[in-house]
């Protein structure tokens, strides 16, 4: 009889270091997985954007009904990079406006258009692209401005010496798929546009300007 219940006993100790085993290795990876999300939500990388064409029309700018007044049509096309190995994105809220102006962060820019975009999704380690139009119609800028973006029709260029920036303003967030933690930030991107190249391949980065505010909901 003792040494029945002793060989109980001894497969009763290794059922038990087994579940202790199993539930260590359980919690382990589940802190392991925990401490990764975590990391990427704490500090993600934020989405790159470029813009890959600008073409405007009519090319060279023309003034309209007096030397004040332009307009004009900028088809652009625009890459959003997603640089998460984790996390998926979503921009929300997104407009393109455009500014000239030799400095992109005064406020003293003079705004020539804008136009609202559609919501846009990158999956981790991915990227989209959106084609848009931004429209200027009969805008008042002023002889100053104007004589800046006109130039002479011999020219091959589409305007002058004026200085233009595409600014993008929205909302980006994610979700992680393991937990229902969630990030949302306001951002504000700048990208130069002059001058206006009309062909793919030529991408310019836009850079990230003024304060970045951050929400875990």
């Amino acid at each position: 009889m003792g040494m029945a219940k002793s060989s109980c006993d001894g497969r009763l100790c290794k059922i038990v270091l087994l579940c202790f085993a199993a539930l260590s290795a359980i919690i382990l990876v589940t802190a392991y997985v925990w401490a990764e999300l975590q990391d990427a939500e704490l500090s993600p990388e934020f989405p790159e954007f470029r813009v890959d064409l600008v073409a405007v029309s009519p090319c060279p700018l023309i003034a309209t009904s007096s030397s004040e007044y332009l307009t004009a049509t900028w088809d652009l096309t625009l890459v959003a990079i997603n640089p998460n190995r984790k996390l998926d994105l979503y921009y929300e809220n997104l407009r393109a406006e455009i500014f000239y102006g030799d400095d992109k962060e005064s406020d003293s820019n003079l705004k020539l258009g804008m136009a609202p975009l559609p919501p846009i999704y990158v999956s981790k380690m991915n990227k989209t692209t959106l084609d848009f139009s931004v429209v200027m119609a009969r805008s008042y800028v002023g002889t100053d401005v104007a004589n800046d973006l006109i130039i002479s029709s011999a020219s091959s260029s589409c305007y002058g010496s004026g200085r233009l920036w595409l600014k993008l303003f929205g909302y980006f967030r994610y979700n992680s798929t393991l937990f229902a933690a969630a990030g949302v930030h306001l951002s504000r991107l700048s990208c130069d546009l002059f001058p206006p190249n009309g062909t793919t391949g030529q991408s310019r980065a836009c850079q990230y300007f003024c304060p970045i505010y951050r929400c875990i909901c």
